[in-house]
């Protein structure tokens, strides 16, 4: 081996070492394996609500809804290595120990290790009123929420549960004023409120005093007619977005225990809009978005252990995104819709932290990573077909722009297909696949399992009925 060869070889293992992206390829050896130690995860939800609607003043509906949501999330995770294995090596499925090794770790659905469960229950409601050139829209919303979690101890089978409860409320006032025949403009204000998440433990109750907070937040928006089907649209708008229940646990990864705040910052887009014939439309937008205090999961700088640690913190983040589209309509039963989207993202670190510039692989910085482990294009094709009681749409998704150090592929094509019959005026019967051609693909990277590891679903079929009432 040459000098060259070794200085390689050290390169790589380092990486191995703290990222496992060359170990670790994907589901081929890492989530594949855990699978024949009987791990796994699923879900349950349950959303109902009920909707009691007074009139309808142009196009804006008012009406009154109460609903309740149950989520449940749970993962089952075998017994730890040190409890089941002792000191021996974890076996491959290659060794003679694999068989004796599988049995000790396999558990049930019943043996559901960590349980989450959301839920959330309110009231809403919403008023629009026409009063000349002015469309006055009112609306609010109080909900409750309670997040529960539960953690089995894989070594005693001790189990710890959590209850966080928050009481929030929304609403909203927003006029849009038609000044003229070509302009019209829309500001509007939004109030949250919510009360102090508590805490329930074993050990009692506590409260997050952080988590109480009042906010009122702004946005307009505008369009200017400068013809008839060509008009500039524009608008900004005050981001508030509040921590959620879960998010006020006690967490470990916390950079220096800094509590997490809520998200804030702006957004702004304008765009244009060109009618050119009855049956042919395009538009054109661009939005920007600057977050003073977006929550993110970063490698950053911890002193307490001389290293970089992955944490949750509150970062500058900026978003850039380009959307363009042209519709057209060929004949009374078919129409086709081109669309086409990227973005760009970027993030700056706060409070004095240090965020990782490699991440573990050559010239690859924290905001070059972040674009270069998604697709940067989207492209979209939906054709659909309309006769009498039948409908279909057939769409094709092109991502494209991928780095194939990171993706199995540089561009992946999809299509969904869709078929519905309408029984009467209140019941259609409707037929989805989705990844018609059953394409192995997938829409992001991340370096520990390596490329392929995050893949979307293959071919999936849903029939189903929905009904009017």
């Amino acid at each position: 081996m040459t000098k060259a060869e070794y200085l390689e070889m050290m390169h790589r293992y380092k990486v191995l070492k703290l990222y496992g992206a060359i170990k670790n390829q994907g589901y081929r050896n890492n989530w594949y394996a855990n699978g024949f130690k009987g791990n796994a995860t699923g879900h349950n939800n349950f959303d109902y609500d009920l909707t009691y609607s007074f009139g309808k003043d142009h196009d804006m509906e008012s009406y009154v809804r109460a609903y309740y949501q149950m989520h449940k999330y749970w993962l089952v995770w075998g017994p730890s290595e040190a409890s089941v294995w002792g000191s021996r090596p974890v076996p491959t499925p290659w060794d003679p120990e694999w068989a004796e090794y599988i049995r000790a770790r396999t558990v049930t659905d019943k043996d559901r290790r960590n349980k989450d469960n959301d839920y959330n229950h309110g009231l809403e409601g919403q008023i629009g009123k026409s009063f000349g050139p002015h469309d006055v829209l009112f609306g609010w919303a109080i909900d409750w929420s309670r997040h529960e979690s539960f953690s089995i101890s894989s070594i005693t089978g001790r189990e710890t549960t959590t209850n966080v409860k928050q009481t929030t409320f929304v609403s909203f006032l927003q006029d849009k004023i038609h000044v003229n025949d070509r302009f019209e403009i829309a500001p509007a204000l939004r109030f949250q409120w919510a009360n102090a998440a508590s805490t329930s433990q074993e050990a009692g109750t506590t409260t997050e005093g952080n988590s109480k907070y009042s906010k009122v937040t702004a946005a307009v928006n505008a369009e200017y007619l400068f013809s008839k089907g060509f008009s500039i649209f524009a608008g900004w708008t005050q981001v508030n977005r509040p921590l959620k229940p879960n998010d006020y646990k006690i967490d470990a990864s916390l950079y220096m225990d800094q509590k997490l705040e809520n998200e804030h910052g702006n957004a702004y887009t304008i765009g244009l809009k060109k009618d050119f014939s009855p049956n042919t439309s395009a538009f054109i937008n661009y939005d920007y978005m600057h977050m003073d205090n977006a929550i993110s999961r970063q490698s950053v700088w911890d002193d307490r252990v001389g290293d970089f640690q992955a944490k949750s913190i509150n970062a500058q983040q900026t978003r850039r995104a380009f959307n363009m589209g042209i519709n057209h309509r060929f004949s009374p039963h078919w129409r086709a819709r081109l669309s086409y989207a990227t973005v760009d993202e970027s993030w700056a670190a706060k409070h004095g932290m240090i965020i990782q510039p490699g991440l573990g692989i050559d010239s690859i910085y924290i905001n070059a990573y972040i674009n270069a482990t998604r697709p940067k294009h989207k492209t979209v094709l939906d054709v659909s077909y309309e006769q009498g009681k039948w409908s279909s749409s057939l769409t094709a998704m092109l991502y494209s722009g991928m780095d194939t150090r990171y993706f199995t592929a540089n561009r992946f094509l999809i299509l969904d297909w869709v078929l519905n019959y309408k029984i009467n005026k209140d019941t259609t019967v409707y037929l989805t696949v989705d990844n018609l051609t059953n394409q192995g693909y997938e829409v992001k990277y991340h370096p520990y399992v390596g490329k392929g590891a995050y893949a979307m679903p293959g071919r999936t079929f849903m029939l189903g009925v929905e009904y009017k009432f």
